[in-house]
């Protein structure tokens, strides 16, 4: 498996790994997540240009990808998409291990990321990856606002949590 910069013609591409992926959610708690929606072009394209944006690819073909940004200020993951027939290969461990190399490159002190705790694949997925629950107590204002902002889009904060992975510890 390669993992590798995604470029600009693959975006539709990258949409439909997201779409395909996002199915999953059908069989969870959440099946609210198979919306049919993925990454919005503009998103893709800013993210490939900043190197933000990396493809997992097998044999040649495009099987998986991660999106990095930043939580006001903190390097942040965004999402990580597998197409379900690579699901428990290692594609989404390879992705995030790109992610992890990134921000040390960059020099971050750590990744936080916001996702559900009920979901095998999310919360408990990053738990054991050695990512940590911020109490909500500890959420800083910008931690709060994205909160609010996804509570405004309508998630239900019932069980989202964001989590940090310190990197300088």
């Amino acid at each position: 498996m390669l993992i590798r910069s995604a470029r600009l013609e693959e975006i539709e591409c990258l949409q439909s790994i997201g779409i395909e992926a996002d199915t999953r959610y059908l069989q969870s708690q959440h099946p609210e997540f198979c919306d049919g929606t993925s990454i919005p072009t503009s998103v893709a394209a800013k993210a490939i240009e900043q190197q933000r944006l990396w493809v997992a690819e097998h044999q040649q073909t495009p099987v998986g990808w991660i999106y990095v940004s930043r939580l006001h200020g903190e390097y942040c993951i965004g999402q990580i998409s597998v197409l379900t027939q690579h699901g428990q290969q290692g594609v989404g461990l390879a992705l995030l291990q790109q992610a992890h190399a990134d921000a040390r490159r960059r020099g971050e002190a750590s990744i936080v990321l916001v996702t559900q705790s009920d979901v095998p694949w999310c919360g408990p997925w990053y738990a054991r990856m050695g990512y940590e629950a911020i109490s909500q107590q500890a959420w800083s204002e910008a931690m709060q606002s994205e909160a609010q902002r996804q509570q405004t889009d309508g998630l239900d904060w019932a069980n989202r949590i964001i989590m940090r992975l310190n990197l300088k510890s």
